[in-house]
């Protein structure tokens, strides 16, 4: 598709000698949650200091159940950012709107 991100060759997950799975771990049987297995933690950790950290957080967001790891983080973390994003913006647009109402001078109808 165009305009997607090409993150297999700008993130550090394209690097060869990293096994892509860690980025999709299957579901791992036991108490372990699949996000959280030696793989996928291996997957945050390079994730932690990819150039492209932020553009990948950016793009997964935007989808809704997301599968894997992306930007160091699992579905579960990005629709928690998705809420604090949703309430930061509705809070920045409350605050300049209730602004812009305080520093609008009231109408003086005796003029």
């Amino acid at each position: 598709m165009s305009g997607e991100p090409n993150f297999s060759q700008r993130g550090s997950c394209s690097n060869p000698e990293y096994d892509p799975d860690w980025w999709f771990p299957q579901e791992k049987a036991g108490k372990v949650q699949w996000s959280r297995t030696p793989d996928a933690n291996k997957a945050r950790a390079i994730c932690a200091t990819c150039p492209i950290l932020q553009e990948c957080r950016e793009y997964a967001s935007q989808y809704e159940g997301i599968y894997g790891i992306w930007g160091g983080w699992d579905w579960h973390e990005m629709r928690d950012y998705r809420k604090r994003k949703n309430i930061l913006a509705q809070s920045w647009a409350m605050t300049y709107v209730g602004t812009a109402m305080v520093q609008r001078k009231p109408e003086n109808k005796n003029e």
